[in-house]
């Protein structure tokens, strides 16, 4: 078989996957725009911007300079390749919908749902929570490419959940290294879905060992994900010349002095996790005790 016949191969089945899901993703893409402009259409039909906004109605060479140093080194090439630098508050809105609705639709075939309500209220959720508010609110300008890093870590999450060995986990660290770096932030969401997956799949009376095993693969995608963005960062630092803020702590530390700060913060967390959940004289005298006894449940 050639390549013609390979990629033509690919195509049919992607064409047979979107047909057999044509009404799920339907329902997905009509929920989304209904809520999204229920709820946004204010900031989508005028350009009264606001905050960062002010800065960026054009995106020029500073403001491009600006998203590097903070580690979002993949918005230039976003802007260059879906919407151009200026802020068009329609086009970015349907821009950022588009993306929602998609991950919406990854998220549906994730968790295996199907009752049309529950789609609709899923999309109402990722549509109208309080980050899309306070982004189109005072980061309009950043909506849709943030829209589309919360994609990026949907899609790691669903390769993985597809469980082909090596492969799942390389696509995974990819998409989720593509998404840490435009927006760092809904690393977290990749983080949140694999366990709540876990979870749900514990509920639902799994083997244990293979739920096990596949939160390890898990472990996996976000280790991967994470490495990469830290190399390709590295690389584009070197290449352009470009100091990293010194707020974004992975780049403005070196190699193992940043490995060691964030083991580091491991024991404050869990004092702070637990001291909310325990009196100070009986944390002081049995806090291994405890975050023992806290692993052992997580585990």
């Amino acid at each position: 078989m050639n390549r013609y016949q390979k990629l033509q191969l690919y195509g049919d089945r992607l064409r047979n996957y979107l047909r057999a899901q044509k009404e799920t993703a339907l329902w997905c893409m009509i929920s989304v725009f209904i809520w999204g402009l229920l709820a946004h259409a204010y900031g989508f039909l005028h350009c009264n911007l606001s905050h960062d906004a002010l800065n960026a109605f054009v995106a020029t060479p500073t403001e491009e300079q600006w998203k590097i140093e903070l580690g979002r080194f993949f918005v230039p090439t976003y802007r260059a390749v879906f919407r151009g630098g200026v802020t068009l508050p329609w086009v970015i809105g349907m821009l950022g919908l588009f993306w929602t609705a998609v991950a919406v639709f990854l998220v549906i075939r994730i968790f295996v749902v199907r009752p049309k309500r529950l789609i609709v209220l899923i999309a109402g959720i990722m549509v109208t929570n309080v980050t899309y508010i306070s982004q189109i609110a005072s980061y309009l300008y950043e909506f849709d490419f943030n829209a589309f890093s919360l994609l990026l870590a949907v899609c790691a999450v669903y390769f993985w959940e597809q469980d082909r060995g090596i492969v799942s986990i390389l696509l995974g660290g990819i998409f989720l290294m593509l998404s840490i770096g435009i927006y760092q932030a809904y690393f977290s969401v990749a983080l949140s879905l694999i366990i709540w997956k876990s979870v749900m799949d514990l509920f639902d009376d799994q083997d244990t060992k293979a739920i096990f095993f596949h939160g390890l693969r898990g472990i996996a995608v976000i280790a991967m994900g994470c490495l990469l963005y830290f190399l390709v960062g590295k690389i584009i630092y070197s290449v352009t010349g470009i100091t990293p803020q010194t707020r974004t702590d992975v780049f403005s530390r070196n190699g193992l002095t940043s490995l060691g700060y964030y083991l580091s913060l491991i024991k404050p967390s869990m004092w702070l996790l637990l001291s909310n959940i325990m009196l100070e004289k009986y944390l002081n005298k049995y806090f291994w005790l405890f975050v023992s006894i806290l692993t052992i449940c997580v585990c």
